[in-house]
């Protein structure tokens, strides 16, 4: 799969630039090494040097590490000054003199198989129109990689989801998972547990065994892509799915969250820890 992404993603660099409109642009896969997992920059586009080039990304450190750990895109608007985020990679980023960054997600089955960046050098910030764009192109290049992925699978290969449905015990070790995930305050072993969970069950550890709370994964979907600021036929055309069926899901997204307007959706979702 790192492969897969790491080319799919060579390929999508121009498109991400053009459609962003942003002129530095890179990212790369997400592999396991004696550490433990990091993402490694490989592919670059708009870059003055090449102090990026092969940068190791641990999971909850610098801005990639963290939309690694959340699951969803992050943005700092002033990088050198932000403190939502750790500065571990400071001195890879100075050359290249970035100022404003977000960090995308290449979610693939459920986990983060990789992560694409923007960035501006001008004193100026990054709109959510560009965050919402780059966010299409990187799930529509999950959505590939899912798509090629699936040419390999047996005859009779099932979900993880619904293999852990299926399957008592393992939902159990996955509740007892969750718990331990949510009790847990070192954000690199919160991390590290929440792709195992995933992995294992393609569930959001975000979930606690004992909420009342479900949404099917097209709710979350469309709730995603809405949490960034995409439009119906915005959310539509991602998904491969009509506009009213879109709004069936947020309709129902929005009923099981006991809220009357998507962006109390989004914020809802959150604080539940689903999105």
């Amino acid at each position: 799969m790192r492969d897969m992404i790491e080319n799919l993603l060579r390929q999508r660099l121009d498109v991400l630039s053009k459609t962003t409109g942003l002129p530095v642009v890179f990212g790369g896969a997400t592999r396991r090494g004696k550490a433990g997992e990091h993402l490694l920059i490989t592919q670059l586009l708009g870059n003055r040097t090449r102090s990026l080039h092969g940068v190791s990304v641990s999971v909850g450190r610098g801005l990639g590490g963290t939309a690694i750990m959340r699951g969803v895109p992050c943005l700092v608007n002033d990088y050198t000054s932000s403190r939502a985020i750790t500065h571990d990679y400071d001195r890879h980023v100075a050359p290249e003199r970035l100022t404003s960054v977000f960090a995308v997600p290449i979610r693939v089955h459920g986990t983060v198989g990789g992560v694409v960046y923007g960035a501006v050098r001008a004193d100026m910030s990054i709109g959510d129109v560009a965050l919402r764009h780059a966010n299409v192109v990187a799930s529509k290049l999950g959505k590939d990689i899912e798509g090629l992925l699936g040419r390999d699978r047996p005859v009779g290969w099932r979900p993880a989801e619904v293999a852990a449905d299926s399957t008592p015990k393992l939902r159990a070790a996955l509740d007892e998972l969750t718990m331990i995930i949510r009790s847990t305050d070192d954000p690199v072993l919160r991390a590290r547990l929440e792709r195992v969970c995933r992995q294992l069950g393609d569930r959001d550890p975000g979930r606690t065994a004992s909420s009342s709370i479900r949404l099917a994964p097209r709710e979350l979907d469309a709730l995603r892509l809405a949490a960034v600021g995409a439009s119906n036929a915005e959310i539509a055309h991602e998904l491969g799915l009509s506009p009213q069926t879109i709004k069936a899901y947020l309709r129902a997204a929005m009923r099981k969250l006991n809220v009357h307007n998507r962006t109390a959706a989004v914020h809802t979702a959150r604080e539940s820890g689903l999105l």
